[in-house]
């Protein structure tokens, strides 16, 4: 789970003081970014509390928390879908980074996930 408040955590980080600040260059509407920060906000907030509250059963709250990474990816697609037209190449550049790491975290997360239920 700490993997995942890593990645929250670089998000929140990203969203709210580099991209907000360079909406310029990005061409990505500062109330798109806003919306988008909730929701790392959110899971970083989720990951802490299960790793601080619960010592057991993580496996459960990996698969939720892969499902979630899941729909703030398509999420996200989906915000810069709808704003394409004014999106520069900087601001595609940072999405097809984000194409990138949201998966590659997701697969890290599944397979910890799998080991945790191996060890049963």
């Amino acid at each position: 789970m700490l993997i995942d408040a890593l990645g929250a955590l670089r998000s929140i980080c990203l969203l709210a003081f580099v991209l907000v600040k360079l909406e310029w260059l990005r061409g990505i509407p500062k109330a798109a970014l806003l919306f988008l920060f909730k929701i790392p906000v959110l899971f970083l907030l989720y990951d802490i509390c299960c790793y601080c509250f619960l010592n057991k059963n993580h496996a459960t709250h990996l698969k939720r928390i892969t499902v979630a990474n899941h729909v703030y990816f398509v999420i996200s697609i989906a915000v810069a879908a709808y704003h394409r037209s004014v999106i520069t190449m900087a601001g595609w550049i940072y999405i097809g980074f984000e194409i990138i790491v949201i998966p590659s975290l997701v697969g890290a997360e599944l397979n910890v996930a799998k080991r945790e239920i191996a060890k049963r």
